[in-house]
């Protein structure tokens, strides 16, 4: 993830785990519509994690990738980089939430300029979220046993679902190798 992103171990320490602020976000975006590129990648999650919290979210949206493979030329590549730099507007960071969603916002505005197109209005947004599959006991004693073998401080495991346990004991191994028996 750092090598797509540039976000760092060091950078998330000690940042609000989704769980905290989730219900915030909620609040903050009401009823409107969301907006952004590729905009179902985002709404999965956002999708999920509100279920998570309880919270429904079913929304319409913009996808501004939708509207680039409308508004460029075929060849052209429609990454929201280059959609914004086809249109000329100045990206200063990718990759990063808020400087990606200023890029998608002018990027549309852009895009829509002095057009009534149906294909710049919001739609529903579909998806379906997976529910997660509660941990077992012998993945959570294995990673428990995995955790302190390395001396890798304590995770949360109660709170972990099925698949989380599995990545983080995949991570671990390919980090720091498999127990000795």
């Amino acid at each position: 993830m750092e090598r797509i992103t540039g976000i760092t171990q060091k950078m998330i320490k000690g940042q609000s785990y989704i769980e905290e602020v989730i219900g915030e976000f909620y609040e903050f975006c009401e009823d409107l519509p969301l907006l952004g590129h590729n905009i179902l990648f985002d709404y999965r999650f956002l999708k999920k994690e509100m279920e998570n919290a309880g919270l429904g979210f079913e929304r319409e949206g913009i996808d501004t990738l939708k509207i680039a493979r409308k508004c460029m030329p075929k060849g052209e590549s429609k990454t929201l980089l280059n959609a914004c730099t086809y249109f000329g507007i100045e990206v200063r960071e990718s990759h990063r939430a808020l400087s990606d969603a200023i890029s998608a916002h002018l990027l549309y505005q852009e895009m829509g300029r002095g057009k009534q197109e149906e294909y710049l209005l919001a739609e529903s947004l579909q998806c379906k979220v997976k529910k997660d599959v509660p941990a077992t006991q012998r993945q959570k004693e294995y990673l428990q046993k995995l955790l302190n073998y390395h001396r890798i401080e304590d995770k949360a495991l109660m709170a972990l679902s099925r698949s989380e346990i599995s990545r983080l004991t995949d991570k671990i191994i390919r980090q720091y190798g498999r127990m000795e028996r």
